[in-house]
């Protein structure tokens, strides 16, 4: 299989970027999904 212990640092550094890249686009679906939400609830309160 894959030996990691001998992985160069630009694929350690490759895998932390995607990572971070994969957190913060599903943070930021999060925070559309919970505006969007948020939003239904409030024009429903108003009705």
């Amino acid at each position: 299989m894959f030996n990691i212990a001998t992985w160069p640092q630009w694929a350690w550094v490759a895998l932390a970027w995607g990572q971070l890249t994969v957190f913060y686009l599903g943070y930021l679906l999060y925070l559309r999904w919970r505006a969007k939400r948020l939003a239904a609830e409030s024009a429903k309160e108003e009705r």
